[in-house]
């Protein structure tokens, strides 16, 4: 399945002693199986079937206050943002319902609020993306491309798409078993640094 080879190449950004953002959304949850078998992270986030899931492991995790929306399950509203915003994370794992050349979408705009609070707070910021969402835009537009570091993926990105992400400055990084002609241009040696520490080096697929 695309969305679990998205989040177990995307989970190997969190080291022990991270501070982790952890976003709502399907892929996102996904992740909380690979976050489960690290030790010594400190997780926040909205997404309730996220925090359930991370609870029964030994790792704090921490959800704000706020109003559940429907079927995501998510916590929004003021308080919440203000709870986002009030800590420092290391990375942030992101979700979207869409990427285009015009920058990072999704459907919610309660849910988009506590998205862009913890793009502003976070030193990394890896996005996931399925081929589906690729030149989609949704109703709310969350932030432009620049403002993402990663953008992990199944298979690689449309060339228009491809030449904007790369003009911006973000990594594509190929989850293993990617798809695409492209392949070892898309996912190129991957070393991304915070400060002085390498968090991942991936090489040529």
């Amino acid at each position: 399945d695309a969305k679990i080879r998205i989040a177990r190449a995307a989970a190997q950004f969190a080291k022990p002693g991270h501070t982790i953002a952890l976003d709502t959304g399907s892929t996102t949850l996904e992740i909380t199986r690979f976050l489960a078998e690290m030790a010594d992270l400190r997780i926040i986030t909205n997404n309730t079937r996220a925090a359930s899931l991370l609870a029964e492991t030994p790792h704090p995790v921490y959800l704000p206050g706020g109003r559940v929306r429907g079927r995501e399950l998510s916590i929004y509203g003021s308080s919440a943002a203000s709870f986002v915003a009030s800590y420092h994370y290391d990375i942030l794992f992101l979700g979207l319902s869409g990427v285009s050349e015009a920058g990072l979408f999704d459907y919610s705009p309660e849910d988009s609020e506590i998205k862009r609070a913890f793009i502003q707070r976070s030193d990394l910021v890896v996005a996931l993306c399925d081929a589906r969402k690729f030149n989609r835009q949704a109703m709310v537009r969350i932030a432009a491309l620049n403002e993402i570091h990663v953008l992990v993926v199944e298979k690689s990105p449309p060339a228009n798409l491809q030449t904007e992400i790369e003009s911006a400055g973000v990594q594509v990084m190929g989850a293993p078993g990617a798809a695409g002609p492209a392949t070892s241009r898309v996912f190129p040696s991957l070393i991304l640094r915070m400060g002085e520490e390498t968090v991942l080096e991936v090489k040529r697929f």
